[in-house]
């Protein structure tokens, strides 16, 4: 058995379609079935001490694909076909033939899968699908062909063998199998498009993201920084924002975010929705995949030398231990991820723990909000962007019943996409969006009555930008009312000095989009899709001017954040040209 680069494969189908002469019918002595049936060995997460390594457990290899070629020079392909999910798949092959079999690390379509697993390279390149060929000769009767992938562990102090970790890439290949059935028992004839590459080998040490930019998922495999492959709720986890990436919609910042102390981090409401969405959605497929009705969220490591070196030896541990079901938490609220998690799984799950947790959903109203409604929010996508498409697309009877849910995680009610307004008189730290209003009011205080600043409350430290914590950009909203139709110019202005005298660097978003102005290099559109005003400007290298055409009843929804630490700034509505048509 050896690790053979997707490349070969395809140089050798190249040769024989370019060959001349007679080619020899393989299947001349007949056919018989070959059942094959492939595993992994697998470790599970602990509460405590990392991966159970004293109880390995063997897993079927689901979905991937397999191909059988004639041993012979010039090979020819005479069978393919996909594993099933228990791992096994039976194929026609023909009787008394020395023949190869392959199975690949990729789902879907063995020519154009739409998963596949690569050999990480040095400076995040990826490399060819990883894929093993076994040989085997058939008789005249059907027979069994079983194969299993060892994980390389071989214990104190080396940890992994890095040379013999095949089981790595089905490990990862099954969690994103898993995430797929998932997503097909809602939508059976869902199309998983465009393709996604996951990038993990034994030197990937980045950490495990999705990148929406390059389109990839990195998983991390280096045992001395973190590796993945058994940690099947992250391997979900970013597979999901791989899904709300092309499927759904993402206003996140990303950015670094933590659970820590029994605390999560004070998020932008796009990343604590964002995050909390992905690891509910872990805990959905975990729950569909094998009936844990409380399943965990846990992040292991190693931590140990590869070549026996090193004092500290072999040192398992568990980073981090989330149960989806049930987790006490100290700041919860709209901008907690935990907090967005607990909620989105209670609502999915059939266990209703509590006097408030009165709603089992399952996953197929969850699933249509979240490729829906919160794709065409006019609001930046967050819990309260969800949760009013999901009371909107329930009706009456379900509202107060999810109000009452979402309340249990201090997210407080809310009759509209944005969240809790000054009408509602919640305490000012709900009021993440800043009512706009469409004359030339000046707008230069937050809810506190504070001056109107991009704020360093929950940062804690790192680079600055992107800021994704709370507070460290303001949203700002306004709906057009009847005789309100027109063109508007929009002026935001840095006021006080930073950076040694020079005003602070300010940056607008737009939801769906992100940022359309930066102020690095200059004046320029840098964000997705369409922008719903039509130019921008440096008014006097000192702020930034847009225009914007709204209709009676549209929302212009924007923010404002910083490319410094605490910029005040103050905005208004500075021209305004009626449209009569």
């Amino acid at each position: 058995m050896r690790v053979i680069p997707f490349a070969v494969v395809l140089v050798s189908l190249v040769l024989f379609g370019c060959s001349g002469g007679s080619k020899s019918d393989p299947f001349v002595r007949g056919a018989v079935t070959l059942t094959a049936t492939v595993r992994y060995e697998a470790f599970v997460p602990m509460a405590v001490g990392g991966l159970d390594f004293d109880n390995p457990v063997m897993r079927p290899v689901p979905g991937a694909v397999l191909e059988v070629w004639t041993n012979r020079l010039r090979p020819e392909l005479v069978a393919t076909g996909n594993l099933n999910g228990a791992g096994v798949a039976n194929l026609r092959v023909p009787a008394h033939t020395s023949l190869k079999l392959i199975v690949r690390a990729a789902l879907g379509d063995r020519v154009a899968p739409n998963t596949t697993i690569n050999q990480a390279q040095p400076g995040m390149g990826i490399g060819d699908v990883y894929e093993y060929e076994t040989e085997f000769t058939t008789t005249d009767a059907a027979q069994g062909l079983d194969w299993d992938f060892d994980s390389g562990f071989v214990g104190d102090p080396v940890g992994f063998d890095d040379t013999a970790r095949e089981a790595g890439p089905f490990a990862v290949l099954d969690g994103m199998y898993r995430a797929q059935q998932l997503v097909l028992t809602a939508a059976p004839s869902f199309q998983f498009t465009p393709s996604v590459a996951v990038r993990w080998g034994p030197d990937a040490n980045e950490g495990s993201f999705y990148s929406p930019n390059a389109g990839f998922i990195n998983i991390n495999g280096d045992q001395m920084a973190d590796n993945d492959e058994y940690d099947t709720a992250i391997i979900i986890h970013e597979w999901a924002h791989y899904f709300e990436d092309n499927h759904g919609r993402s206003d996140s910042l990303g950015g670094a975010h933590a659970v820590f102390n029994n605390q999560a981090d004070h998020l932008d409401d796009t990343v604590a929705f964002g995050e909390g969405w992905a690891t509910a959605f872990a805990g959905m497929v975990l729950n569909h995949w094998t009936g844990d009705a409380a399943p965990f969220y846990r992040d292991t490591a190693v931590f140990s030398d590869a070549n026996g070196t090193e004092a500290f030896g072999f040192r398992p541990v568990t980073y981090l231990d989330i149960g989806i079901e049930d987790n006490a938490l100290a700041n919860a609220g709209y901008w907690s991820e935990v907090s967005v998690l607990l909620l989105i799984y209670d609502l999915y799950d059939t266990a209703n723990e509590g006097a408030n947790d009165t709603l089992s959903l399952g996953f197929k109203p969850l699933f249509d909000i979240f490729v829906g409604p919160q794709r065409n929010t006019p609001a930046f996508t967050s819990v309260y962007s969800y949760l009013d498409a999901l009371k909107n697309a329930q009706g009456n009877p379900n509202d107060a019943a999810i109000d009452a849910m979402a309340l249990t995680e201090n997210i407080l009610a809310a009759d509209n996409p944005f969240g809790p307004t000054a009408a509602d008189t919640p305490p000012a730290l709900y009021q993440h969006y800043i009512p706009f209003p469409l004359d030339e009011t000046l707008v230069n205080r937050d809810p506190d009555n504070n001056v109107l600043a991009t704020s360093e409350r929950y940062y804690r430290g790192g680079n600055y930008w992107p800021g994704n914590k709370l507070f460290q950009r303001w949203m700002f909203q306004a709906e057009a009312g009847a005789g309100e139709g027109g063109l508007y110019t929009v002026l935001i202005t840095p006021k006080g000095e930073v950076n040694d005298g020079a005003l602070g660097r300010l940056v607008l978003f737009y939801p769906n989009g992100t940022p359309v102005y930066d102020p690095d290099p200059g004046d320029e559109y840098t964000g997705g899709g369409v922008a719903p005003w039509s130019e921008f400007s440096n008014a006097d290298g000192e702020g930034i001017q847009f225009e914007t055409t709204l209709r009676p009843g549209d929302n212009l929804v924007f923010a404002v954040g910083s490319k410094d630490d605490e910029v005040e700034f103050e905005l208004s509505v500075t021209d305004f040209k009626a449209v009569t048509n």
